[in-house]
């Protein structure tokens, strides 16, 4: 991954990658075993590569490597970003710590507060929440000034549509528990390609949340390139919800104004 300063989020998020199952076939279709050591489970070979759908030997880092189409977006999104760097397979945590580095460094800017792991109750509207041991008061990244709580940041490298639904209902949630100012803008931020995914995540009607990608100008390209992609339902809808990660610069110099 790059290293700072470059002026793309994308830079310090994706990149190609082994991938995590490489030298292993996924399951016996016997047996459904997945030991290492069982008769019929085979180590890939340069020529073949059981562990992802197209049977590539390097995949796009934010990839669903069983989905095809998850797939080919990614890899025309690398494309178009000119991203050619690899690395050997990482736990996704790493994955999630980079994004997590990257974003905070992006966001350091306009005189702001950016802190990671926090408590709601640490910013004037929700002192009130003081002694509450919740999970779903505690922030991946929240920005504010003058202890006034502005945006929080969910970080999602890629969406689990049921899990991400479920974590932005809670942050939501926790965020409408305030007191006397305007409730902070949550922000789902992503490099999730498949349109579907990022769907089910967009804000309906009474949500109040935002959902900015980590490279739109790229992910639009990769879905337009992808004939399979273009044609799903939920892409015209989710390219003019959907915002680049740049625009979220611009709603908090507002919200500072």
């Amino acid at each position: 991954m790059a290293e700072f300063p470059s002026f793309r989020l994308a830079d310090y998020v994706l990149e190609w990658t082994t991938p995590e199952k490489c030298g292993l076939a996924a399951i016996c279709t016997a047996c459904g075993s997945h030991a290492v050591s069982h008769p019929s489970i085979h180590a890939c070979t340069r020529d073949k590569h059981l562990c992802n759908a197209h049977g590539w030997a390097e995949v796009p880092n934010n990839a669903d490597v069983s989905n095809k189409l998850s797939l080919d977006i990614a890899r025309e999104m690398l494309i178009f970003l000119k991203i050619t760097q690899s690395r050997p397979w990482q736990p996704r945590q790493s994955g999630a710590a980079a994004l997590e580095k990257a974003v905070l460094h992006f966001t350091k800017a306009d005189e702001l507060t950016v802190q990671q792991s926090v408590h709601l109750s640490e910013f004037a509207q929700y002192r009130h929440l003081a002694g509450r041991n919740d999970d779903k008061l505690n922030l991946d990244i929240a920005v504010s000034r003058s202890g006034i709580l502005l945006a929080v940041l969910e970080l999602k490298t890629t969406i689990r549509t049921d899990r991400a639904r479920g974590a932005i209902r809670n942050l939501t949630s926790a965020l409408s528990q305030h007191r006397g100012v305007d409730i902070p803008l949550a922000a789902v931020v992503t490099a999730e390609p498949l349109p579907g995914r990022l769907a089910a995540v967009m804000p309906r009607t009474g949500d109040s949340h935002a959902v900015y990608h980590v490279a739109k100008a790229a992910l639009t390209h990769a879905v337009e390139a992808t004939p399979r992609a273009v044609r799903a339902e939920d892409w015209p809808d989710t390219q003019k919800q959907v915002k680049d990660f740049s625009e979220l610069f611009p709603f908090l110099r507002m919200a500072t104004a």
